[in-house]
């Protein structure tokens, strides 16, 4: 395989040489025949090195990638977005207890409804005070960045020195996004072909064998919705009763503009509370004498509780009225 282009690989590795039957391997202008060779360079620049190799030149080598395990992953796997917002899909990697050096993840977006505007290592698991020489040092994770935002495609390894990363649920890198479309569901892909194929995503591990043990993918799944509209006028219902805490609240009926979320409404409201009386608590006067209407009457003398107003009492009720005689004073006869 012949290198036209100068790469970081190629700055990384330029000056290993090493000769192994009758093939002489140099990296920067022939090909690697046998993993052998791969660990032979490894003795002199070391594990990470001789496998990022492999990974970022495409080099294809005997290794059959047997015994696969790893799974990388988008995360969240279902986002939701609307047009002209941003959002982050986390790169994770599971290695099935598996010690490994290099992840290469190769994520395509359609660029017509993404935009891919970063991606952060600080917290990757890759982290690592390893030496970077010619790659990419991002706060500290060792990387090779090939970055084709015209055509929606990120090429992503990071590697660190054995014995590597070994997690269940690790952060590789963390992607940030503009969503451009609108009203679109559209796959963000962890492009994997096959094990043992260096042109798509990768999991090499830790040994002098570099196997790929990439198992699976699991892409992301976005939806754009329309642009969120902040409502600014509302109306509602009546405010309720002031309640023992000094307040009242009411609901909103409508609102505006159409289809508006959010906003900033007014719910609530400081009052004076005033207590219903308590008639079992509260003392009253004797029933008054019945009233020719057929009626009596008593007041209230003491409210409870204190400064109570209404409740459900009885103050009048009907009664038989009966009418008085008056005894004759005079008669005639």
């Amino acid at each position: 395989m012949k290198i036209k282009n100068k790469r970081p690989i190629d700055k990384i590795a330029k000056n290993i040489y090493f000769w192994l039957g009758r093939t002489f391997v140099l990296i920067k202008k022939t090909k690697i025949k046998t993993w052998q060779g791969i660990f032979a360079i490894s003795l002199i620049a070391g594990i990470a090195i001789a496998s990022i190799a492999v990974v970022s030149l495409d080099i294809q080598t005997k290794s059959d990638a047997a015994g696969e395990v790893a799974i990388l992953s988008l995360s969240p796997v279902s986002p939701t977005v609307a047009n002209g917002g941003t959002f982050s899909l986390d790169i994770m990697l599971d290695t099935k207890n598996s010690n490994v050096v290099v992840a290469r993840s190769v994520v395509s977006y359609d660029p017509a409804i993404f935009q891919l505007q970063g991606f952060d290592l600080s917290s990757s698991v890759f982290k690592s005070s390893l030496d970077c020489g010619s790659a990419n040092n991002n706060n500290g994770a060792c990387n090779i960045v090939i970055n084709d935002t015209a055509n929606g495609k990120l090429d992503l390894t990071v590697f660190t020195t054995a014995p590597g990363v070994n997690t269940s649920n690790g952060r590789v890198a963390s992607l940030n996004f503009k969503a451009i479309g609108n009203n679109v569901r559209k796959e963000i892909k962890l492009n994997f072909i096959d094990k043992g194929n260096y042109s798509d995503s990768d999991v090499i591990a830790s040994g002098n064998d570099g196997k790929d043990i990439l198992l699976a993918v699991t892409n992301a799944t976005v939806t754009v919705g329309t642009p969120v509209v902040t409502c600014t006028s509302f109306q509602y219902t009546s405010w309720s009763a002031c309640q023992s805490n000094n307040t009242q609240s009411r609901q909103i009926t409508s609102s505006l503009p159409t289809g508006c979320i959010g906003g900033s409404p007014t719910l609530s409201q400081s009052c004076i509370y005033v207590p219903t009386c308590v008639t079992s608590q509260s003392t009253y006067s004797d029933w008054s004498a019945c009233q020719p209407d057929g009626t009596q009457t008593k007041t209230k003398v003491t409210p409870m509780p204190t400064g109570c107003t209404g409740g459900e009492e009885v103050l009048t009720q009907k009664c038989a009225y009966v009418v008085p005689t008056n005894p004759c004073a005079s008669f005639e006869y």
